[in-house]
């Protein structure tokens, strides 16, 4: 109900934005009347506000369900814990740092206390507590969350998996922050290695993609090489 009301509100300041003021912009035949061209600013504010009414509703609903489950599982509870880790990630996008921080650190805790120390469920909140820290200039506590969620991710993943690359980007702030550069330029290249394997990697994909095509084109009765072969980029 909200959100009609905010759309009939912001209506009428499009829809006359141009007719009988006075320098209004001069409104595109091939645009609809009463469009985002009409007045870019309202639609703008519109949508932010709509976005920012959408993660509030969506937290009041978690909040809603963490209630529920900690009736049904206890506080303690992995349901709850999840469910705790959806809820900071929205506080953390909407600048509530403290709060997304308390929610990251209790589903640590939580997960942390169901017996495995290396569960991947840890990684998420983990890197949530890093990012956050990072933000915060909190370096050291950073680097103590980014290490551990990069164990974790390495351990379950191997050392050489491309989604590390997050946490370590991450890493490398926060060995700076704590004066430790030369350790910040091993993550950096580390990372660097990462991206080249995953350019090698899609470039190999691409390449056995193409021959398939081609192979199966030669069965079909056309000949694709010539209109393939343009198409393929060398990996340098």
């Amino acid at each position: 109900m909200k959100l009609l009301i905010g759309l009939f509100a912001l209506i009428p300041l499009c829809s006359f934005a141009g007719e009988n003021v006075e320098h209004a912009p001069r409104h595109n035949s091939d645009v609809p009347f009463g469009s985002a061209q009409d007045c870019p600013e309202y639609y703008g504010l519109y949508h932010h506000n709509v976005s920012v009414e959408l993660l509030e509703e969506e937290q009041d609903n978690l909040k809603q369900d963490i209630t529920s489950d900690i009736d049904v599982y206890g506080l303690a509870s992995e349901q709850v814990a999840r469910r705790k880790v959806r809820l900071a990630a929205l506080q953390e996008e909407q600048g509530l740092l403290e709060l997304a921080r308390d929610n990251y650190q209790a589903s640590v805790d939580t997960l942390g206390e169901q017996g495995d120390q290396f569960r991947i469920e840890l990684i998420e909140p983990l890197n949530g507590l890093g990012r956050i820290d990072v933000q915060n200039d909190q370096a050291v506590r950073a680097v103590g969350n980014l290490e551990r969620a990069l164990l974790i991710e390495n351990i379950n993943f191997g050392p050489r998996n491309f989604n590390q690359v997050f946490i370590l980007e991450l890493l490398s702030s926060a060995y700076v922050g704590i004066g430790k550069p030369e350790q910040a330029q091993d993550i950096e290249h580390l990372i660097t290695d990462l991206y080249r394997q995953k350019n090698e990697s899609l470039g190999e994909e691409l390449m056995c993609r193409t021959i398939d095509e081609m192979v199966a084109s030669r069965h079909s009765g056309h000949d694709m090489f010539t209109s393939k072969a343009k198409h393929i980029i060398p990996i340098s």
